[in-house]
């Protein structure tokens, strides 16, 4: 990483539902990762900065699943496997190339399937801008309080 890159990492996938997803399917799909809404509990506290869900063509079937995290990105992931997994394997199924399901038992195949589908790694993405890009989640939550 260059001296003056951020500590915070972009995450992004691309996914592709198998067919045009039912409502239930979406829906699920749109919770990936666990309860990420405001006041929810928040996977990965101390690590997660942000998370979203953007339907790029939903009515093909093709999401957006993005992230910003500090640290390890298998760390991170295993934090997601941990307590995401029901989601993960209720909706991994559904997806195009997607690992094979308990997530919790195919661990290195899923860190496989994230970085493939991850734009960010690949180079197709901007890099990340970042207010603070010093500053951990933890030296957020911090500073806050003072």
């Amino acid at each position: 990483m260059p001296d003056n890159a951020p500590v915070q990492k972009p995450l992004s996938l691309v996914l592709q539902f198998l067919k045009p997803p039912t409502e239930g399917q979406a829906e699920k799909a749109l919770k990936l990762g666990g309860d990420i809404a405001p006041g929810g509990s928040i996977p990965g506290n101390g690590i997660l900065h942000f998370a979203w869900v953007i339907p790029i063509d939903f009515a093909a079937g093709k999401f957006l699943l993005s992230t910003v995290y500090d640290g390890d990105f298998e760390k991170y992931l295993d934090v997601f496997i941990d307590t995401g997994h029901a989601n993960f394997d209720a909706t991994l199924p559904l997806l195009v190339d997607a690992p094979p399901t308990p997530v919790q038992e195919h661990r290195q195949e899923f860190y496989d399937f994230v970085r493939r589908h991850d734009i960010a790694q690949a180079g197709k993405a901007a890099p990340l801008f970042s207010a603070y890009p010093t500053l951990t989640v933890v030296d957020i939550i911090q500073n806050a309080g003072s």
